[in-house]
């Protein structure tokens, strides 16, 4: 496992914990329950999302692979959005309260927390600034420039379902918005490879 905080847990930390397996579509976590653990993703796909609004629920990121599944748990006392794993995914749960004391007490594992917080907080704002723009195209190519930087090919295949409900969006719009910026040479496709044009 890659992430850093996990890996420099001492061991009556990893003592507290469990691993565990869960399919796609099981629930870690629902929203407003108090958080009991802290859980690792060992290797899958967790997505974190608010409660539906007229039955679609919106997806506020996806924790992968050696990442710490909402790490604000640690200093709030109730879950703002559920967990729900996106694929077979297995993950290693910890004691919140003993990772949190871990944490406070180890300079280093601090830093490394707060970074984490850190490259969330953005992630999130750049998110939220994605779904705030208009239109799909616009949503589309500004996911794309953030997964293709300086404009070198990316591979889209599979993707396209899973990116389009990060867009909060169908992903026939998806398809649609693809097309329509290929059509206007904004981006060139082959397969599924995408790069972004200008």
């Amino acid at each position: 496992m890659s992430n850093t905080l996990y890996e420099q847990l001492p061991s009556e930390v990893l003592r507290t914990g469990q691993r565990c397996e869960f399919k796609s579509g099981d629930v870690l976590f629902v929203e407003r329950a108090t958080p009991l653990l802290s859980f690792f993703v060992e290797h899958g796909c967790v997505r974190l999302v608010v409660q539906p609004v007229e039955g679609k629920e919106l997806v506020l990121y996806r924790a992968r692979d050696g990442e710490l599944i909402a790490e604000d748990h640690l200093v709030r006392n109730s879950n703002d959005f559920t967990a729900i794993a996106d694929k077979k995914t297995v993950v290693v749960s910890v004691n919140r309260q003993v990772l949190l004391a871990h944490v406070t007490s180890n300079y280093r594992a601090l830093m490394v927390y707060l970074s984490l917080l850190n490259n969330r907080n953005e992630q999130l704002r750049t998110n939220f600034q994605r779904l705030a723009l208009p239109k799909a195209t616009d949503k589309v190519l500004h996911l794309l420039r953030s997964l293709t930087p300086d404009n070198k090919a990316t591979d889209l295949t599979g993707r396209l379902k899973t990116l389009a409900s990060d867009l909060n969006m169908t992903h026939e719009t998806m398809y649609r918005a693809l097309r329509t910026l290929e059509e206007r040479q904004v981006i060139s496709r082959d397969k599924g490879w995408v790069r972004v044009l200008r």
